[in-house]
C-alpha cells in the first residue's frame, strides 16, 4: 500500500518520519529528506499526506505503507513517542535520532542512535549519518 505517491514513485521504497511538527525541526526535516533522497528513498511525514481525515489517521497510513521509519526523539514529545511504539508493533525498521542523550525513553537501548546537533555542521553530519544507515536497510 502506498500512501499519496504519484506513479514516478511507485518503486521507491518510503520512508516515514516521525517528529514533531514545530519550525524548529523543518532543518532536520530537511536533512532527513536529503538523506532519503541520496538513499535512492521516497520521504514523507503525516503533513505531507492528505487522503486522510485527521493527522494521526494520516500518520497510520503512512507508518503501514513505510518500509522503514526514522524516529526523533529530541523533546520526547508524546505522539512521537506513541507512534513510534506503533511502528515497532508493525515490525517496521526504525531508526532513532536525538539532540540530546536524555531524551531516549528510558528502557530503550542507548547505542543505537543517531545523535545530531541542530546547526549547520550537525545537520550536514546526520544526512551523511543517515544516509549511510538508510542504504544498509534498503527494504
Amino acid at each position: 500500500m502506498r500512501v499519496d505517491s504519484d506513479p514516478a514513485e511507485a518503486l521507491r521504497p518510503l520512508v516515514a518520519v516521525l517528529l514533531p511538527f514545530r519550525p524548529e525541526f523543518r532543518p532536520v526535516y530537511a536533512a532527513i529528506q536529503v538523506a532519503c533522497q541520496e538513499a535512492g528513498l521516497e520521504c514523507r511525514r503525516a503533513d505531507d499526506v492528505w487522503k486522510a481525515t485527521t493527522s494521526f489517521q494520516a500518520t497510520l497510513d503512512l507508518l503501514r505503507a513505510a518500509a522503514v521509519v526514522v524516529v526523533d526523539w529530541s523533546d520526547k514529545h508524546p505522539s512521537v513517542v506513541f507512534l513510534a511504539g506503533v511502528a515497532h508493533m508493525l515490525g517496521k525498521t526504525v531508526i532513532p535520532l536525538t539532540q540530546h542523550d536524555y531524551d531516549i525513553p528510558a528502557g530503550l537501548p542507548k547505542s543505537r542512535y543517531l545523535k545530531y546537533q541542530c546547526n549547520r555542521d550537525g545537520l550536514d553530519r546526520l544526512r551523511t549519518l543517515l544516509a549511510e544507515r538508510l542504504a544498509t536497510c534498503r527494504p
